[in-house]
Formats: C-alpha cells, structure tokens, sequence
C-alpha cells in the first residue's frame, strides 16, 4: 500500500534520499519527474551539510541553512552564490 505522503519520482535513489512534503501531491509529482530537478535538488544538498530543507512558496523558494552565523563577516560567499544558482534554476520552471 502507498502512503499518501510518499511522492513517487521513478528514481528510487532520489526517493530514498528525501522526504517531500507538500500540500500539492499531484503538482509534485509532476515538477519532480524531471532528472534535471531531481539533479539540481541533490547538488543542493551536496553544497554544505547544513543545508537543511527547501521550501517552495508561490512566488519564492526558501533554502533553510543551519546552523548559520549571523556574522556578516562569517558568511561563506560563494556558498551563498552557489545555494542561489540552484534555487534560481528550480523557480524557472515553476508555473507560479
């Protein structure tokens, strides 16, 4: 039997690795079919360990890092730019 909050993408890796959490299973499983998505969401989580959860809002994506510093003049730039590049190329896509 399925269980309703399981999102099933045809990549078993990918399926077994993350957890989604959605309000829109359907939307979800149909964003998530692409293996150009699928590979930008690992390369996220494969930037830094803290890397935590994306969210996806109707019009922004939020990628949680924790533990952050707070000091300006501790943030890891390219980090930043990186955590940015991918989440651009994840909001292309979505119909919002």
């Amino acid at each position: 039997m399925e269980r309703a909050d399981i999102i099933n993408t045809s990549d078993p890796a990918f399926d077994d690795a993350y957890h989604i959490s959605t309000p829109n299973k359907d939307f979800a499983a149909a964003y998530l079919q692409s293996a150009g998505r699928r590979e930008l969401i690992d390369n996220l989580f494969l930037i830094d360990e803290n890397i935590r959860e994306i969210e996806f809002k109707p019009d922004w994506i939020s990628v949680m890092i924790s533990p952050c510093k707070m000091d300006i003049g501790a943030v890891d730039k390219p980090l930043v730019e990186n955590v940015l590049n991918i989440a651009a190329g994840l909001a292309r896509d979505l119909p919002y």
